[in-house]
């Protein structure tokens, strides 16, 4: 069975005054690597599991999916229930490359 690599970055908020991120490498199989819906259907999947099964609420990730070391699809995801104006606070905090941020 054929298999692809998928990279996933999660912001979660664990209390009012936390917020983690996770990054998980995952390596999938699939009938046909080449085959973008066989793929994108099962990345998906793996996705939705993060998000439903996450133990904080999932604000934010991202999703690259790799096959024969080349990225092919990119998945991008926001919680829409979530304080608009917060998360965009905390997205020009974690992506401000003026400064330094200590994690």
């Amino acid at each position: 069975m054929a298999r692809f690599e998928m990279k996933v970055v999660v912001a979660k908020r664990v209390s009012d005054t936390e917020v983690i991120t996770e990054e998980k490498d995952y390596i999938c199989f699939c009938y046909d690597p080449d085959d973008y819906q066989e793929v994108s259907e099962r990345a998906r999947h793996v996705i939705k599991d993060e998000i439903e099964f996450a133990e904080a609420e999932v604000l934010f990730g991202s999703a690259d999916v790799h096959v024969n070391d080349q990225t092919v699809l990119v998945f991008g995801f926001r919680n829409k229930d979530c304080d608009t104006e917060g998360l965009e606070d905390l997205l020009d905090l974690i992506l401000d490359h003026d400064s330094e941020t200590i994690h």
